[in-house]
């Protein structure tokens, strides 16, 4: 389960097609979670959530910026926060992997306005292995074995885990991730600052 199915592939147009591809229907008691690597952590992103997948090298950095926002990166002419996932976790820094993906997420917030720049978030993992399809009934809430960094101003990012033989795959809240405020101070900062290009 640990393979990087990214290496797969020719380009970033035959993943996404990929990812479009595998999504099924969600129903009142399944869903389906596109795997992340951090190290050996495997995290599952809703595939619903996935706008798309591309390689990362860089993106902008910008100051006064919490250590788990990387900068910013823009993707085919918008501007979107990067957030490193594992800094965002308290996981241990790694070097960046030649392998790295930017998983461009949705995001809703309970906040948001409709003068919001932007609803999406690239998530920085280390690959990404495989889908994950999982019914309610497998998913357990989160234990004590979680990684250190699982809540956010009171608000919890893992809702919940799966287990696959001896594989613990953390279910994230894409929405905790980042808040709208972080959200809209990366992009304001950033105004400024020409971004990485995809």
């Amino acid at each position: 389960m640990t393979r990087n199915r990214w290496n797969q592939f020719d380009d970033e147009a035959e993943a996404r097609r990929w990812v479009t591809q595998q999504v099924a229907i969600p129903t009142a008691d399944s869903q389906q979670w596109l795997l992340c690597q951090l190290g050996s952590v495997l995290c599952g992103i809703a595939v619903t959530r996935v706008v798309q997948m591309v390689r990362y090298t860089h993106s902008t950095p910008l100051p006064h910026l919490p250590p788990h926002l990387a900068g910013l990166f823009n993707l085919h002419g918008e501007v979107i926060p990067v957030l490193d996932l594992r800094l965002r976790l308290a996981l241990p820094a790694g070097e960046l992997s030649p392998r790295a993906i930017l998983v461009v997420v949705q995001v809703n917030h309970p906040l948001e306005k409709e003068s919001d720049p932007g609803k999406q978030v690239g998530i920085l993992v280390d690959g990404v292995t495989d889908l994950l399809f999982a019914s309610t009934g497998e998913i357990q809430p989160p234990t004590a074995d979680m990684p250190p960094g699982t809540t956010a101003a009171g608000q919890p990012l893992i809702q919940g885990e799966v287990r696959r033989g001896e594989q613990t795959i953390y279910l994230l809240d894409v929405d905790t991730m980042l808040s709208r405020e972080e959200m809209l101070a990366t992009i304001a900062r950033g105004s400024v600052t020409e971004p990485i290009h995809a």
